[in-house]
């Protein structure tokens, strides 16, 4: 009963400060406002005024008091904001009312002070409680614990930039570390590829020099046959003409080769005579293909651009023999091609450089093989 007769007068005298409060507001305003003709705007600012003073008021006394869960800050706002209101209308009612209108506005005061100084008590008596359960309640221990755990962050976030820093670092020595043995592999790898090729060549050449001896020898045995088998017969008609030497000659590079007849006749200008050894028969094939490997490459490093068709006819061989006679010059790396170009080793290198020789030859080899 008590509390509710309590609540009746708190709401009365809220109602009554306004009541006292809101005519004296109007009066002011109407003075303020007077140059302004028109009723209804006048009437609309008027009562705009009274609204927003008396409204501040109202709303911050009543949050002030009925706002239990807000903060010490909060509520200070609150408190601030209606003494500042209170001395608003304190200089209106001196304003209209002059010194006697003081007396209602110190009541006003005394209430907005009950409100305050009530809500305050009851504020700190909460804080007062739950420090009393709880250190960690304290507001010094939130604050410090606040800024300890500020500082903790921050080392902890500096620790794993360390952390980061060091990793990159580290990465980024490792990545030029393998990227040095890569290039002392790769250099490794493309000497043993020269020193490979070297003893290809060499070998190659000693080949070629042993299959020109042989095919000396068998012609050298050939022609000593044959004139042994002339001169054993019963009665000969005629006395023999002595035949020439033979001779085995290599044709030079930069000599054009009409046809493959006449690359066989420089190669062994020799005539064979009855019941000898027949050369097309005993190694004569591969020494011409050779003959006519080199005839491709002289025609190439005369005219790059020559066609395969022009070239089969100037040598007078089919274009499927020129075909497997240029395969196998581009895979023993005496011929490249790069487009419709055709480059010799010299002209290649001249060009592109060995090192770009060496990587297309070995190219040339894998496809060949495949």
């Amino acid at each position: 009963m008590y509390k509710n007769i309590q609540k009746a007068i708190d709401w009365g005298v809220k109602i009554a400060s306004i009541a006292i409060t809101g005519p004296a507001t109007w009066i002011v305003a109407t003075e303020l406002f007077s140059d302004i003709q028109n009723p209804l705007l006048l009437f609309f600012m008027k009562f705009s005024a009274v609204f927003l003073i008396e409204g501040v008021l109202f709303s911050n006394w009543l949050l002030l008091e009925f706002d239990k869960k807000a903060s010490p800050e909060i509520k200070a706002r609150y408190g601030l904001t209606a003494l500042v209101m209170y001395a608003a209308l304190a200089i209106i009612g001196f304003q209209h009312e002059g010194a006697v209108g003081i007396v209602f506005r110190v009541a006003l005061l005394a209430a907005l002070i009950g409100s305050g100084w009530d809500t305050y008590v009851y504020t700190w008596e909460k804080a007062t409680s739950k420090v009393d359960r709880s250190v960690e309640n304290s507001r010094r221990v939130r604050r410090h614990a606040r800024k300890l755990a500020i500082r903790e962050a921050l080392l902890r976030r500096e620790a794993q930039h360390d952390v980061e820093v060091a990793l990159i670092n580290v990465e980024n020595e490792a990545q030029l570390e393998e990227t040095s043995l890569w290039g002392n592999r790769r250099k490794e790898a493309v000497r043993l590829d020269d020193q490979r090729e070297r003893i290809q060549l060499e070998e190659r050449a000693k080949t070629l020099q042993q299959q020109f001896r042989q095919l000396e020898e068998r012609v050298t045995a050939s022609l000593g046959s044959g004139s042994n088998g002339s001169h054993t017969g019963s009665q000969p008609a005629a006395a023999p003409q002595p035949q020439p030497a033979p001779q085995i000659e290599v044709p030079k590079k930069k000599q054009p080769t009409p046809a493959p007849q006449a690359i066989a006749q420089e190669a062994v200008p020799v005539a064979v005579p009855a019941g000898t050894i027949d050369l097309q028969e005993n190694g004569k094939y591969e020494t011409d293909d050779q003959l006519l490997i080199q005839s491709i490459l002289d025609s190439f490093e005369d005219d790059p651009r020559m066609t395969q068709k022009a070239l089969a006819d100037k040598l007078g061989i089919g274009r499927s023999k020129l075909r497997r006679l240029i395969d196998e010059a581009k895979e023993d790396g005496l011929l490249f091609k790069e487009g419709r170009v055709h480059y010799t080793r010299e002209a290649y290198d001249e060009m592109y450089g060995p090192e770009a020789r060496r990587e297309k030859s070995r190219s040339q080899r894998a496809r060949a093989k495949k």
